[in-house]
Order: structure tokens, then sequence, then C-alpha cells
């Protein structure tokens, strides 16, 4: 949403396009240089990028090659020293939408369409997201740790915090409004392009439910099968 507002240049997630132009044989920039250069692009408006930093994302050492904290340093000399955070709590529902999504073939849903509810199976022992295949309590265990260390990081710079669960969920507009805010811009009125694209709930969605309740029974995470 933020692209379209006249003095931002949203450029979405910058690190994923490098990773494919240079697996398709593309001239290897530096990481921080493929940056500026998309910089130059959004001209005097704000520049703005999203980045995915648990284990296996952007971050990688074969991509990016730092930890979040020196990726932060790193960006500050270039003129980028705001930061937001967005986190669903419900981390089991972000492994679970990356799943439907490539089942589905398709991550967005626009507004009056009527989405089938996948089926699939989720292995507890063997579930793969972001390229690295770890059981699934491991994998809940490195969201919480991640976004612990990042809103650790965000605030230590003053930046924004937000939630799926409180700040796009309800309306997407409101995440938009805050982080228009943040950049101190009025926010421009704008059209909600995507609708969510697995809005079902997790028992109808994954066909072996009772094993990954029986995974999760008595555990700090086992409220995420029951919530959004």
């Amino acid at each position: 949403m933020l692209h379209a507002h006249p003095r931002i240049f949203s450029h979405g997630e910058v690190f994923l396009r490098y990773g494919q132009e240079s697996a398709a044989g593309g001239r290897r920039r530096e990481p921080l240089g493929y940056l500026k250069r998309d910089m130059r692009r959004a001209g005097r408006r704000h520049f703005v990028f999203s980045l995915h930093f648990l284990r296996g994302q952007h971050l990688r050492p074969d991509l990016v090659g730092m930890g979040l904290e020196e990726f932060l340093d790193a960006i500050r000399p270039l003129g980028i020293g705001r930061v937001a955070l967005l986190e669903r709590r419900n981390s089991l529902r972000v492994i679970l939408s990356k799943y439907a999504g490539e089942l589905r073939e398709t991550w967005h849903v626009r507004p009056g369409q009527d989405p089938a509810p996948p089926l699939f199976a989720l292995d507890p022992r063997a579930v793969d997201f972001a390229r690295v295949v770890m059981p699934l309590l491991a994998w809940l265990e490195e969201f919480e740790r991640g976004y612990e260390e990042a809103r650790r990081l965000v605030a230590a710079r003053g930046g924004t915090y937000l939630t799926y669960e409180d700040d796009v969920l309800p309306d997407p507009r409101i995440g938009y409004r805050r982080l228009c805010a943040a950049l101190d811009q009025p926010a421009v009125e704008v059209e909600v392009p995507l609708t969510r694209a697995t809005p079902f709930p997790v028992r109808d969605i994954v066909s072996n439910f009772a094993e990954i309740e029986r995974e999760l029974r008595g555990t700090r995470f086992a409220w995420m099968l029951e919530a959004e």
C-alpha cells in the first residue's frame, strides 16, 4: 500500500530480487551496493524496502551475509535510519501460509475472490521454511528468538513496532497510517489491494491436525492452533 503514496518509493523485497538475479547468472554486486542502486531510483521520495531476517532468509551467508544488528548498522550511513518491525505473533500461521501458497502456487488474493481452503499435511518433524528444514517446535522457537532480538534492536533505534494481529488483520490501513506517520508523511487515501489468502481455521487446512495438536499440547505455542 505504501507504493501508492506519492512521497514514498516502496521497493519491496530488494534482496529477494538480488538473489534471483545472482542465481540467474547476472553480475554479482555487493549487497549494499545493490541496495544503493535501488535507492537512487527513489529520487526525492522516501525509500522503503522490506527485509526477512530469520534463519535461511535474506541475511543468510550466501545472500547478504550479515546478522540483523550488523545489517541495521551498515545501512545507517546510507541514509536509512528509520526502521519498523511487523510481527505476526502467531508464527504457526506464517508457516502454514507458506505451505498453502506453495500448494496454490499463489500468495495473493484480490478483494472479491473467494479462495478455497487448501488441504495439506505438515510433518512436525521436518518443517521446510526458508529452505531450512527443522522440527516444528524448533521453527516456532526460531521465530520467537528472532523477533525478540528484532524488537530489541528496533526499540533501541527508536523504530516503529507493529503486529499483524493489531495493525493489519482488522484493517491494513491501520498499519499503513502508522508507517506514514513514522516517515512524517500524511497518509493519503489508498485502496487495500489484497485480502487474506488463508483465512481458514488450522484444523480445516492441515489434514493431520490431530498430530500437530499433540505436538504442541502443553507447550507455550498451543494457543496458535485456534488463534488467527
